[in-house]
């Protein structure tokens, strides 16, 4: 299956299209190819590939034509049990996330979330997250 979208802003007040972003994937069994162009300035592709039931893995890249800088992450999802997903990604800046979502009972999850700079570990600029979510 193939599927695609187009996003334009546009400012009424001052007659100036303010971003156009493209995006097309393709969709198959197991894997998913997505591409996008935002602006015509930021180009990127990703692959997300099933591995098991319980785990998943993707890689995403990404290229900047104005100040020609590059990205890339990978990362994984782990399926634990039916409440908990752990998840971990990776940078080429040395970011290394991790976080897990844990279902407390039917509409409620909380989620711990980390970002460990690995590069300056000993220097701190570390985050950590929480986060609740409830369904009304």
């Amino acid at each position: 299956m193939d599927s695609g979208g187009f996003n334009v802003k546009y400012n009424t007040n001052n007659k100036s299209l303010q971003s156009k972003n493209l995006a097309l994937s393709y969709i198959a069994k197991q894997f998913v190819f997505t591409t996008t162009v935002n602006d015509n300035k930021l180009f990127g592709g990703s692959v997300f590939k099933k591995l098991s039931d319980q785990l998943d893995f993707g890689l995403q890249v990404s290229w900047s034509s104005e100040n020609n800088d590059s990205s890339l992450v990978v990362g994984t999802q782990y399926q634990l049990n039916n409440d908990v997903k752990l998840r971990a990604k990776i940078n080429n800046k040395s970011q290394l996330c991790l976080g897990t979502g844990i279902k407390i009972k039917d509409g409620v999850t909380l989620t711990l979330t980390s970002l460990l700079e690995c590069r300056q570990f000993n220097q701190g600029g570390h985050k950590f997250g929480i986060g609740l979510e409830i369904a009304l």
